[in-house]
């Protein structure tokens, strides 16, 4: 267990870093959240959690917000890491030293966003106890 735990954190920092160093703009938000790695080393499960800019509309005006990505938004964006995946993965390679270099899988962490949402909720429930 040990094991894989410290290979689920190496490859956190190091993915972490090798996203940002993309250079892909549609990554830029991008966070990489937890690696969780198969007992047998194999096949690592990427989360990541990202804010996308909305537009909202606010009586007359139109207002930019930053929320979570919708269904159809995080879907792109895991296709926008496959694309990445096989690069990622020969960096992985070459970087680290593995006994195998573990399959990509993308995943959105929706932690954050619920967690967010709770945070709204008790705000509303005591704001309404006022």
């Amino acid at each position: 267990m040990f094991r894989k735990e410290r290979v689920s954190e190496v490859l956190l920092g190091f993915l972490a870093q090798a996203v940002r160093e993309l250079e892909d703009a549609r990554l830029m938000l991008v966070t990489i959240t937890d690696v969780r790695v198969s007992s047998d080393l194999k096949y690592a499960q990427v989360f990541w959690s990202m804010p996308i800019w909305n537009t909202v509309k606010n009586g007359s005006q139109e207002v930019r917000v930053l929320s979570f990505p919708n269904p159809v938004q995080q879907a792109q964006l895991n296709k926008i890491f496959d694309e990445y995946k096989n690069n990622l993965k020969s960096q992985i390679a070459k970087e680290l030293n593995l006994r195998y270099t573990p399959e990509l899988y993308f995943e959105y962490d929706f932690s954050e966003e619920q967690g967010t949402k709770i945070d709204r909720t008790i705000d509303n429930i005591l704001n309404n106890q006022r």
